[in-house]
């Protein structure tokens, strides 16, 4: 009967605390060629316990990610469970379709150009601010499915990430930093995102020098660096996003 009392109380209290968050945006990168896409990102916050006005409080979140590049589209679905405002695990579900044959940085008749591409991942992320530093780290397990229609068994385009990926299956890891100091509620930093496929043995790598302009709820980041993968080698890349945020989430990254 207790268990009860506190599970409906529990529940109650988290419908009371919740809150619909909706931004869009778009970002464009350089290499291997210059390319972009318009996103969209929706969610839920329900609050478990805690102050959302100080650090101390818990949440989850399920939602909605979407970005197309009018060629290729990406549908993303996850929960993520935030145990304290600045640690969060999720699973989710991601879909990738593209109709396009004519890339630059692939040979459509040697590799998989088309089609759809599924991925099941557990993700887990954490944040840390001292004084005007901030930085996060992230790191992902995914696992694709591909249905082979034409049965030629050819490697699959990852076009996020630049890549070649094994057709029947595919395992991959990914790894997110950045490191950050505030400058008048602006931020300059390091960004790193790392990618490795387990059956593949593909790669890809991305080190950039950002600047994030923040005004009212508009986010422009600018970012300098590097870029790498196994199937276009290395090149220098300048990476633009856009954020513009319409109603705020719970959650803070």
């Amino acid at each position: 009967m207790k268990s009860f009392f506190f599970l409906t109380t529990l529940i109650w209290t988290s419908l009371s605390w919740a809150q619909f968050d909706f931004k869009y945006g778009g970002a464009l990168r350089t290499f291997p060629f210059v390319g972009g896409a318009a996103e969209i990102n929706t969610g839920y916050s329900f609050k478990l316990w805690g102050d959302p006005n100080t650090l101390l409080y818990g949440l989850i979140r399920p939602s909605l990610k979407a970005n197309s590049s009018v060629v290729v589209s990406d549908q993303d679905a996850s929960v993520f469970f935030y145990p304290i405002s600045f640690i969060g695990l999720g699973v989710g579900h991601k879909k990738m379709i593209s109709e396009y044959t004519e890339f630059q940085n692939y040979d459509c008749t040697k590799v998989r150009c088309q089609g759809e591409l599924n991925k099941d991942y557990a993700a887990a992320k954490i944040a840390f601010e001292w004084g005007s530093w901030l930085a996060t780290h992230s790191y992902t397990e995914f696992r694709n499915s591909y249905s082979d229609e034409t049965a030629q068994l050819q490697p699959v385009a990852e076009y996020q990430w630049t890549s070649a990926v094994n057709p029947l299956r595919e395992k991959s890891q990914r790894k997110t930093y950045f490191l950050g100091y505030k400058l008048n509620g602006d931020y300059l930093g390091l960004a790193a995102d790392y990618r490795a496929y387990q059956f593949s043995q593909q790669f890809f790598k991305l080190k950039v020098f950002v600047y994030q302009y923040n005004q009212d709820n508009i986010a422009i980041t600018f970012g300098l660096g590097s870029q790498e993968s196994a199937e276009t080698g290395a090149g220098t890349v300048f990476v633009l996003r856009f954020a513009h945020t319409l109603k705020s989430s719970l959650a803070l990254f």
